[in-house]
């Protein structure tokens, strides 16, 4: 995953932090055990968004 810097005219400098998929083939199974096999359950989405949050406090 790739963490940028975004500049805005409003928001000066943000982080970008990208939250995929890696390039893989996911296997079948209930929609909650594969956000979690993929890392994209609520979680990992949050953990990211605080990441983002303590690059731009650095």
């Amino acid at each position: 995953m790739a963490a940028e810097t975004f500049r805005g005219p409003l928001c000066g400098a943000a982080p970008v932090k990208c939250v995929g998929v890696n390039d893989r083939f996911t296997e079948t199974g209930p929609y909650d055990t594969l956000l979690d096999d993929c890392g994209l359950a609520v979680a990992d989405i949050v953990k990211a968004a605080h990441n983002a949050v303590g690059a731009k406090k650095e």
